[in-house]
Order: C-alpha cells, then sequence, then structure tokens
C-alpha cells in the first residue's frame, strides 16, 4: 500500500469519530436546554399565579 492509500482509510474513520461527538454534546445541550425551559417555565407559571391571586411572596 502506499501512503495515498492508507491516508484514504484513516480519514474517514476519525470523521466518524468527530461527528459522534458533536452528536454527543448536541444532545447533551439539548437534554440541558430542555430542563432549563421547563423549570423556568414552571418558575413563570407560579409568578403569575401568585399574582392572579395576590400571594405576597416577600
Amino acid at each position: 500500500m502506499n501512503q495515498d492509500q492508507l491516508q484514504n482509510n484513516i480519514e474517514p474513520v476519525a470523521e466518524k469519530q468527530k461527528a459522534k461527538g458533536l452528536k454527543k454534546w448536541l444532545k447533551r445541550f439539548g437534554i440541558a436546554g430542555f430542563w432549563f425551559f421547563f423549570i423556568k417555565g414552571l418558575l413563570w407559571i407560579v409568578v403569575f399565579i401568585a399574582g392572579y391571586y395576590g400571594f405576597k411572596l416577600w
């Protein structure tokens, strides 16, 4: 085998590993983003309900 053939066989494997790592991080950010906005939404619901019923929060 010459150098060109060796290089062509190695590159796709490296690209697949990069894609796996990127996909893993995107999934992590997706899960973290979901929980962030879910909790933020729940807090806003509490604020609106407290405002509607006139609760004193402090």
